[in-house]
């Protein structure tokens, strides 16, 4: 097209703008930028036409708009400024084709880029026709000379359609500025256009020019004979014209059309696949007849009519799809935070400005660092194509919320177009996880006093009924030996609850280091053998190769698993071929990383009921005679404290412990992207 071979010229000194632009104009022919208005004059006289782009921050930006839209009113001027700042106003009142931000983003630069291209076009068409004319002075004085009064032809319609084009992105004010042109180049009392309504496929009045009254409340369907006889006849209903109908009935049908619509012609509107709506023509504004000559142009006229009815239904349509999806985007409580390829903040919906304590104003079309640095790096990774699978979370000190986000590449191909991250506020459910963190520590402390009592309770009562004996039997030497036993087994036993119980109620601080799993082990393997040294069962130990570093505290780590082996050993006392089993694996991320680490504790031994399974994490539930039950509350704590987990799985042919634990790759990991967002 001429028009995209002209390309685009751009007014500017800002380095940013021009680059954005250049970038933008490849579809159109390219953009060449400008730094003074000398050299926008000398470029626009070396070519035809041209799409004109100005930069309202320059010193001569309004003065060459002004200059522009007064000298050359066919060219395309878009002016590039801020939303309803003075400079942007002035250029909306002089009648700029377009206003524009001056870094739409690609998708809406390139857009406009093209409707300008097609006004170019349009304006080119209108200067063939133009020469057309010029060409054929004698036929047009001919056929002037035939009408009373010495009337001029019918003008091109392409001439009167400019205004309309301003207002593509109003339906209503488009049809009407439309059947206005319509009515103008026909030269005719009244016009009106019908169109297809989309959302309910009917045909209904968009806009006319001295209508009768009832035309518009008229609807038709596709089914509708006058519909369906257009459609499969495709030429101009005229009142001239209808004595070559064949049928009768045909013609009674399109005569009423003609008299409801108070019409002397009717044309046809057909779009990409089917007929889109149609032009009816009044009477001549003179009152005399159409002649061949006067219904052929109509029909040149009504196919201009046709290509912009089937654009404006088709960004009706576009514009309708728009508003849904960012109605649905602004309505959902997730934030929705969309970013371009260039790493500017695109789409910030409400729920999002609510999470972030931010302004929409102050982050759209703004660099990403403006959300903030967790969230600006969570997108910039997303981007580069290193989205991690796990939502990233926070806590905002400034708001005290806990938020969490995770993102995911935008992509065509292998063209990257930006990134969106969905945000989630987590403090409802931090607060509630805190709530019922303190139920249940409150639980169990209440479960505990019960339980404590009790176990206190059994060698106070045994101390106590020796002691009420001991007055009369102290001449025995046999009950004071008996008594003396008990007496320190039974304060033994106290006291092993009370280290216990301080051990759990006062953990010692951890330290977190890169830890050989092996070497935990052993320690741990030797711990639980020294407690339990007559057991002689061998703890097999299996690792897997080229294993990762734990990432914890060795001290917490050595008793944990020592409590564990303990525990194997003691449910396997009475076997006859007694097994206890140490295996160590390595498990990997999506992106071949061994970030945890799986040790699990087996035996063979007698196993566990559901009902002990349920309690296994409650105080002073064992199996054991003389034990307090805290040894697997301690263990789970450790592990909760390492950013572990622990489960459980026993039946009558043994127990298997499994334990989760971080790796030191995923510290490290951790530690980068902690870096990295600040």
């Amino acid at each position: 097209m001429t028009s995209m071979a002209n390309g685009c010229l751009l007014l500017t000194r800002d380095e940013d703008v021009s680059r954005a632009w250049v970038a933008y104009g490849v579809p159109v022919g390219g953009v060449t930028c400008v730094d003074d208005e000398r050299a926008l004059r000398d470029a626009l006289a070396a070519r035809l036409d041209a799409i004109v782009l100005v930069d309202l921050s320059h010193r001569a930006g309004l003065d060459v708009l002004a200059e522009l839209c007064r000298e050359a009113p066919h060219l395309p001027v878009i002016a590039l400024g801020i939303e309803r700042s003075d400079p942007a106003m002035a250029a909306e009142a002089m009648g700029a084709f377009a206003l524009e931000i001056r870094d739409p983003g690609r998708a809406r630069a390139q857009w406009l880029l093209k409707r300008a291209a097609g006004h170019l076009e349009l304006a080119a068409e209108v200067r063939g026709l133009r020469e057309m004319l010029d060409a054929a002075p004698a036929a047009v004085e001919r056929r002037s000379e035939s009408r009373a009064g010495g009337e001029a032809a019918l003008p091109v319609a392409t001439l009167h359609f400019t205004e309309a084009l301003r207002h593509f992105g109003d339906a209503d004010a488009f049809f009407a500025s439309v059947a206005e042109g319509v009515a103008r180049c026909a030269r005719v009392s009244r016009a009106g256009i019908f169109s297809m309504d989309r959302r309910n496929e009917i045909y209904r009045l968009r806009a006319g020019v001295k209508c009768l009254p009832g035309t518009r409340e008229l609807t038709f369907s596709h089914a509708d004979p006058a519909v369906r006889w257009m459609s499969r006849h495709a030429h101009v209903i005229g009142r001239s014209q209808l004595g070559h109908v064949r049928g009768a009935d045909e013609r009674a049908m399109l005569t009423r059309l003609l008299d409801l619509l108070g019409a002397e012609a009717i044309v046809p509107l057909y779009g990409r696949d089917r007929i889109i709506g149609w032009v009816f023509f009044g009477h001549h504004a003179t009152g005399i007849p159409f002649e061949q000559a006067d219904v052929e142009n109509l029909v040149s006229l009504a196919e201009n009519v046709a290509l912009m009815l089937d654009n404006a239904l088709l960004y009706d349509e576009v514009a309708v799809q728009k508003t849904l999806a960012e109605t649905v985007l602004q309505a959902i409580p997730v934030g929705i935070v969309a970013a371009d390829a260039e790493s500017r903040v695109r789409w910030f919906n409400d729920a999002a400005a609510e999470m972030l304590g931010q302004r929409k104003e102050t982050v759209l079309n703004e660099p990403l660092s403006g959300l903030g640095s967790r969230l600006a790096h969570v997108l910039t990774c997303a981007l580069r194509g290193d989205a991690g699978e796990k939502p990233m979370e926070w806590n905002d000190r400034g708001g005290g919320r806990t938020l969490s986000a995770v993102a995911r590449p935008l992509t065509s191909g292998a063209q990257c177009l930006g990134a969106v991250a969905m945000v989630h506020d987590l403090t409802r459910e931090r607060l509630f996880r805190e709530k019922q963190e303190q139920l249940e520590r409150t639980a169990f402390w209440t479960e505990l006093a019960a339980a404590m009592s009790h176990e206190v309770r059994n060698p106070l009562v045994a101390i106590s009924t020796f002691a009420q004996l001991l007055p009369e039997r102290y001449a025995d030497e046999e009950f004071r030996k008996s008594f003396s036993v008990l007496v320190a087994q039974e304060i033994n036993r106290l006291n092993a609850m009370i280290d216990q119980l301080n051990s759990f109620a006062n953990p010692p601080e951890l330290t977190f280091e890169a830890l050989r799993a092996d070497v935990v082990l052993t320690k741990a393997v030797a711990v639980a053998v020294s407690r339990l040294p007559a057991s002689g069962v061998n703890v097999e130990r299996v690792l897997q190769p080229n294993l990762p570093r734990l990432w914890g505290d060795e001290q917490a780590l050595v008793d944990c698993f020592a409590h564990l082996v303990v525990n194997a050993l003691e449910a396997v006392e009475h076997k006859t071929a007694p097994s206890v089993r140490i295996e160590v694996t390595a498990e990997s991320d999506k992106t071949g990383r061994k970030a945890h680490l799986t040790i699990t504790v087996a035996d063979n031994g007698r196993g566990m009921t559901p009902d002990l399974q349920e309690k296994a994490y409650s105080p002073f539930s064992t199996t054991k005679a003389r034990g307090i039950g805290l040894g697997l509350p301690i263990v789970r704590r450790t592990l909760m404290d390492h950013g572990g987990e622990v489960t459980i799985e026993s039946s009558g042919g043994g127990t298997n412990v499994r334990v989760r634990l971080p790796s030191a790759v995923t510290q490290e990991a951790t530690r980068e992207t902690c870096v990295g967002s600040r």
